[in-house]
């Protein structure tokens, strides 16, 4: 066997073995090792076989825990000389098991994320790749938490006790320590995480330092202390007194000459200064009185000597004997309905005591009878334990400030603490403005209680009262006794009574139905309705319902049939067909017959004269009713109104309307033709004719010989039993004919493009002339157009100027136009004016440096003879003028390369109207003229400057470039650089030297001028050479003269020479 370390291949160990295992030992921890194995046979050996092995690293020395808290342990071990690579670490207990690497090199560790109180298993290893080591075990106990919410409470004399709750993570138990050691401790575990410890056999005004610690197996945690004082003995003497007793104090320091006893009120009420009162030095007692009931006092007591009054006792509270308790605060009630209330108060400012229960007593204010007298228990009316004053201080839970007089929505009182000596870590909570309040029910609408309030300790307080009405309710019944009067064809009215029982203020809906449904929803607050605008023979329901705040209670309902009147108006009277002598109308019944229909009345007059063409009554029957109405027709009518009530009043208005029905009509001053004769008759005798059925809901009926083309008015009533109703009109004209043709047109010019062209009507109209037609047409292009208008005359507007026109005029009504003939014909010509266009196709036939040919054709619109051509030119700053009489033209002496705008009008003898031909023309490109302008430089550096310049102000073309040229006031070499731009750069010049410049520009027809030259001088800069003919003579064995010549290249004016030793 031939082994190595992997990474020492050069260092070979070999063991001869007899068998086939073999132990290796004396191997280094932590290193892997390369093992070759073969057989050997006396000098002959078999190939050998590799394999790779890796030792565990070594084992951790001296695994110690440094540190332990709640929640983290240090732990720490030995280095040691071991090949490994990092450590993994297990940790489990009871309930979990986890482990984790660390791949740092350390001999020391915190464990984290532990369980207060808990106990860990921790197993370190060194691993060396996957490799791992031998573990070292160590076990560990969490620091367990300090108890929690410590407080005391039930002190006395003799005992006290202290709570706290079990804390987080794992406890096993408690240990409690009592200094000074006199007392007998007794551990409760009250379940749920509370513990108490009683503290019996106590000595009476000793102050004891109690100590708690959390126990998890051996360790401890960190105490949590209480200091308490038990009381000295105390008795009470009535409500009012407390008998105080104490020791001498154990050091008096000298003779004692008195004690000082100082108490003040601290339940219901905190009072911000004590009081005082002395005892005898002989007595060590006092009795306390003048004090209030069942309030709880913090009392104090020190001695005094010579020296001054010593150290006082820590304070106690004691309670007085309790006594009836005081009123109830802000009593107030708040209805919810109108059957229940809620009664709001405030606990009495001064409770005298441990209130048990409130009495309430509900009464009928008027009357005073008790409706309700009930006794609650606190448990039933609060949702919490009412707080009282009693004699743990660590228990006091009242306001330390009066309540506000108030209720609780205001901002509360101010709020203060004990000392920590009093009130440990304990806010004192204010229960003052925290309402109380009990629901009343079962009580009655709309009724005025009494509700009177007192809180019982061990006996009844005194009382608070307040008034109140309850809500209003929905009405429980209808309105009594509903009936109806003075009924008459368009009215009536209901009276009723109250309902029975009331149940608020009440007001009244009134609901009246008709046979289409609801007509009208009213209100009222008296015991009677009028109904006015009723429809006569009707019949209607009314509904009468009580109501108040809360709502509409039930309805009582009564049925009226209003008596006959005389009916309304005919419906939808209307024409069917009009012709030029008769007119067909249709209509129907009223929708308002107020009873039934027994004829109409059909009534034609001419509109605009008032004679009546035809008065016609349209009856069921061939008679003719004239005189007063029959007795037995009376006699219905007073049946009928009879059926109502205040028929009386209103049978006496039927015969008003009946004895009028037919002897007044409002156009009985017209007067009427008869239809057959043509002749007028008296109105009371009109035509009667007979309709097959004249209660039918459609009817209709043919006017006949009207004269043709006339408004008529046509009226059509509807009678009944009562009388004849109002009419419906209607008005009607008659068709027309067509007109005769006009026979005189004139006309008058108005100006070269309007004439005014007018006639007379024609003799025979036929009817409304509607509008006039103007028949046109233009006698050179045969265009034809026309025009309307309903007066006799017509301005006619855009007609060509200078043009023959032929016109003609048809008048019209609704039914056709008039004829038209030749020999009513009228010949126009307009006059000459100016040319309303410009000549047209002006074009360019020619353009050079000086000169343009023109040439153009008359315009569209000459309106008259042309009598000449004026043509317009101008460039930036002047303008020319040329005439001609042709239609061409040579403009001469005009500047190179310039824009000329030109414009050609016409003329005839009224003037050119202002109408122009535009075109713009350029003349060609020369050579400039001047050279370029305002040529500047500017120094950019020793050897740059920036040249600008502006271009020439005659350029006569389109600059193309711009040519600079260069050279040395004392040289003749000439440089020469072309640009396109007004700016140029021109580097590469010598320092410090004077230049001459010049520029000029070119178009595309050559070079212009050159500027007038300009002097450039660069500016000066370091010199580019040291001095020339640098030599030296010495003078003597310590001077030297030195001399030498200005540098070839200065650079400019040589202000000193430096010389450097």
């Amino acid at each position: 066997i031939s082994y190595c370390m992997t990474s020492r291949k050069e260092k070979l160990f070999k063991v001869i073995v007899y068998s086939n295992k073999a132990k290796v030992k004396n191997l280094t921890p932590g290193m892997e090792y390369l093992f070759y194995v073969k057989t050997v046979r006396g000098k002959d050996y078999s190939i050998s076989v590799m394999k790779k092995v890796a030792t565990k690293p070594s084992r951790i020395c001296g695994l110690t825990l440094k540190a332990v808290n709640t929640s983290s342990a240090n732990l720490m071990w030995n280095p040691t000389e071991t090949n490994f690579t990092h450590y993994k670490i297990y940790i489990s207990n009871g309930t979990f098991a986890k482990e984790y690497l660390i791949w740092e090199m350390m001999t020391e560790h915190t464990v984290t994320d532990l369980t207060p109180g808990r106990i860990y298993n921790i197993t370190v290893h060194r691993m060396s790749g996957n490799v791992e080591g031998s573990g070292t075990f160590i076990r560990v106990v969490a620091e367990p938490e300090k108890p929690e919410k410590l407080k005391a409470f039930n002190i006395s004399a003799h005992s006290f006790s202290l709570h706290w709750s079990l804390p987080s993570g794992h406890v096993d138990g408690f240990h409690v320590d009592l200094v000074p050691d006199s007392g007998f401790v007794t551990i409760k575990d009250l379940g749920g995480g509370e513990y108490q410890v009683d503290v019996s056999n106590a000595v009476p005004g000793t102050r004891y330092d109690v100590t708690i610690s959390s126990i998890s197996a051996t360790t401890y945690s960190l105490p949590v202390s209480r200091t308490v004082t038990t009381n000295v003995t105390r008795e009470r003497v009535g409500s009012a007194g407390i008998l105080l007793s104490w020791n001498t104090p154990p050091s008096p320091n000298g003779r004692i000459i008195s004690y000082v006893v100082k108490y003040k009120e601290v339940c219901p009420w905190m009072q911000a200064a004590y009081t005082q009162v002395r005892a005898k030095p002989d007595s060590l007692e006092v009795l306390l009185t003048n004090l209030k009931p069942g309030t709880t006092y913090e009392i104090k007591v020190a001695a005094e000597n010579s020296a001054g009054i010593g150290v006082f006792s820590d304070p106690f509270l004691f309670q007085t004997a309790e006594s009836a308790p005081g009123k109830v605060v802000n009593l107030t009630v708040e209805a919810f309905n109108y059957s229940a209330v809620s009664l709001i108060w405030y606990l009495p400012r001064q409770p005298n005591g441990k209130i048990t229960s409130f009495k309430i007593s509900v009464k009928h204010a008027r009357s005073g009878i008790v409706v309700k007298d009930v006794s609650i228990r606190v448990e039933d009316i609060l949702p919490g334990k009412l707080p009282e004053c009693i004699e743990n201080n660590e228990s006091f839970l009242w306001s330390t400030t009066s309540p506000s007089p108030t209720l609780g929505r205001v901002t509360p009182p101010s709020r203060t603490t004990y000392p920590s000596s009093m009130l440990p870590g304990r806010k004192i909570s204010s229960v003052w403005k925290e309402p109380i309040s009990f629901v009343v029910t079962h009580l009655r609408p709309y009724t005025t209680y009494l509700f009177e309030v007192s809180a019982v300790t061990t006996e009844a307080g005194y009382i608070d009262s307040t008034i109140v009405r309850t809500p209003e309710s929905v009405p429980e019944g209808p309105p009594q006794n509903c009936v109806t009067g003075n009924i008459t064809g368009k009215s009536f009215s209901v009276l009723w009574d109250p309902p029975t029982t009331v149940t608020g203020k009440f007001s009244y809906r009134v609901e009246l139905y008709g046979p289409s449904g609801q007509i009208l929803d009213n209100s009222t607050k008296d015991l009677k309705f009028v109904f006015t605008n009723l429809t006569p023979f009707t019949k209607y329901d009314v509904y009468v319902a009580a109501e108040t705040s809360a709502g509409i209670g039930p309805k009582s309902n009564i049925s009226v049939f209003t008596p006959p009147g005389v009916p309304g108006t005919v419906f939808d009277l209307q024409v069917a067909e009009v012709e030029a002598t008769e007119i067909s109308i249709t209509w129907k019944k009223p929708r308002q017959p107020n009873g039934i229909i027994n004829q109409y009345r059909v009534k034609v007059l001419v509109s605009e004269t008032g004679v009546i063409l035809e008065n016609t009554l349209l009856t069921g029957k061939d008679e003719y009713i004239k005189g007063p109405m029959a007795p037995e027709t009376v006699n219905i009518v007073e049946s009928m109104a009879g059926l109502f009530e205040g028929s009386a009043e209103m049978s006496s208005d039927l015969y008003s309307i009946a004895s009028v029905m037919y002897s007044s009509h409002p156009h009985h001053n017209f007067p009427v033709r008869s239809r057959a004769e043509d002749q007028p008759s008296a109105v009371g005798t009109p035509r009667n004719q007979y309709l097959a059925d004249i209660a039918a809901e459609q009817l209709s009926y043919v006017i006949r010989r009207l004269v043709p083309f006339t408004e008529h008015m046509i009226s059509v009533s509807a009678f009944t039993i009562m009388g004849e109703g109002p009419p419906t009109v209607l008005n009607v004209r008659t068709r027309e004919q067509v007109p005769s043709s006009i026979q005189v047109i004139k006309y008058k010019n108005i100006s070269s493009s309007s004439i005014l062209l007018y006639w007379d009507p024609p003799e025979y109209p036929n009817g409304k002339i509607t509008h006039y037609t103007i028949y046109a047409m233009e006698l050179d292009t045969n265009r034809a157009f026309q025009m309307t208008t309903i007066d006799n005359s017509f301005l006619i507007t855009g007609l060509k100027k200078y043009t023959k026109y032929k016109m003609r005029v048809a008048a019209s009504t609704s039914v056709g136009e008039s004829s038209l003939s030749e020999a009513n014909d009228i010949f126009v010509r307009t006059p000459e004016d100016e040319p309303e266009s410009s000549p047209q196709d002006v074009e360019v036939i020619d353009v050079t440096a000086s000169e343009i040919s023109l040439k153009w054709s008359p315009p569209e619109k000459p309106n008259g003879i042309i009598v000449a051509y004026e043509v317009l030119y101008k460039n930036i700053d002047t303008l020319f003028m040329k005439n001609t009489s042709t239609t061409s033209i040579i403009l001469r002496d005009l500047k190179p390369y310039t824009l000329y705008n030109i414009s050609v009008r016409s003329y005839t003898r009224f003037g050119h109207g202002n109408q122009l031909s535009l075109l713009s023309v350029r003349t060609s490109e020369t050579v400039p003229d001047s050279a370029p302008e305002n040529i500047t430089y500017k120094n950019i550096s020793s050897g740059e400057i920036e040249l600008s310049f502006l271009p020439p102000n005659s350029p006569n073309g389109i600059i193309q470039k711009y040519t600079i040229y260069l050279k040395k006031s004392n040289g003749n070499e000439e440089r020469t650089i072309n640009t396109t731009s007004l700016t140029q750069n021109i580097k590469g010049l010598k320092k410090y030297t004077q230049y001459i410049i010049e520029v000029s520009a070119s178009t595309l027809k050559g070079e212009g001028v050159r500027s007038a030259p300009i002097s450039v001088l660069t500016e000066e800069d370091a010199p580019d050479s040291p001095p020339q003919d640098f030599s030296l003579k010495q003078l003597s064995g310590v001077t030297v003269k030195l001399s030498w010549q200005p540098p070839l290249e200065p650079n400019g004016i040589i202000l000193y020479y430096t010389v450097y030793v």
